[in-house]
């Protein structure tokens, strides 16, 4: 059975380098990934000041992770490629999606942050590890 695997993208380098080691342990296999960008929702002084459309930042991000994918799967043409926005909490999302895709994998990085930058930014790794219903690869952006 090829496996399946659900990478969360948020477009910076260092989920750039995450994607890139996923998707060369897939080719291998000759698995699924799933790319998954969530747009976080506005704070309610932006939706109230009308500051960015939502509706223009999920159709933007879709495009940009169109096109990714496309490059992407052109390196890595044994890799069966798919591509979801969504718009809500980073975590529930990626949750949600990992369940309603059945994957056999979330795939996240991580800054390897510590002391007040981890209490601070909290980790998103770290909640979906403790909430996942699968199981999580975990990879050092900057390793």
């Amino acid at each position: 059975m090829n496996p399946s695997w659900l990478v969360a993208f948020d477009f910076s380098a260092d989920a750039e380098k995450v994607i890139e080691k996923a998707v060369q342990e897939l080719e291998t296999r000759g698995g699924t990934l799933y790319l998954l960008h969530v747009v976080p929702e506005p704070s309610p002084q932006a939706a109230l000041a009308g500051v960015g459309s939502e509706r223009a930042l999920l159709e933007n991000s879709e495009i940009h992770l169109k096109e990714f994918c496309q490059k992407l799967g052109a390196r890595f043409p044994h890799v069966n490629m798919h591509t979801a926005v969504r718009d809500g909490d980073a975590v529930d999302e990626i949750i949600e999606a990992a369940k309603e895709l059945e994957v056999d994998r979330i795939v996240v990085g991580t800054h390897g942050r510590r002391g007040l930058g981890h209490v601070l930014m909290g980790s998103i790794a770290e909640r979906i590890v403790r909430l996942s219903p699968v199981s999580v690869l975990v990879i050092k952006a900057d390793a």
